[in-house]
């Protein structure tokens, strides 16, 4: 029985020398897969307009009903909101002169404190919303406290909610 071990292990090591040792064989480069996804700087609003009616001088109006802003892109944002003159004249800031409106916002959980004054400058209404998120506002407008324009002019204009990513 030892000359048969004896002839297997000799016939291992013949084999190994002359087909030589088995090596671990390793490739010479390797791949690693990258995925890129671009940002995506979107949002919606579900109410796009604020009927203030017919009002008279030194009259703020009942709120907006509450606007949903939700973010649908990839990427947290922070929103700004941007007031605009009126087309008949008036000019948006701080009422207390002839033919200055004003319109604020309330963004608090509750909404009922407008503390932040519209202009035609962006203002902050979040300084972030995540992806798939929301915030809700309500406006609320104050007639300027004397007339500077004919009576009865139409005094529309727009408000900008913008988005910008926060990565």
């Amino acid at each position: 029985m030892k000359s048969m071990t004896k002839l297997v292990l000799a016939m291992l090591v013949a084999a190994f020398v002359v087909l030589g040792v088995p090596q671990a064989k390793a490739d010479s480069t390797g791949q690693i897969a990258v995925t890129v996804t671009l940002e995506s700087v979107a949002i919606t609003l579900d109410v796009t307009a604020y009927n203030v009616g017919i009002v008279k001088l030194q009259t703020t109006s009942p709120a907006s009903p509450a606007i949903t802003v939700s973010n649908a892109g990839n990427v947290a944002v922070s929103l700004t909101i941007t007031g605009q003159n009126a087309a008949g004249g008036w000019t948006i800031g701080t009422p207390g002169s002839a033919g200055v409106f004003g319109l604020s916002a309330a963004t608090n959980a509750a909404m009922d404190v407008f503390d932040v004054a519209l202009s035609t400058a962006p203002v902050a209404i979040s300084a972030a919303v995540p992806a798939g998120g929301i915030q809700a506002i309500k406006l609320q407008y104050t007639s300027p406290t004397t007339q500077s324009q004919t009576p009865g002019i139409s005094q529309n204009f727009t408000n900008t909610v913008t988005a910008a990513s926060l990565l």
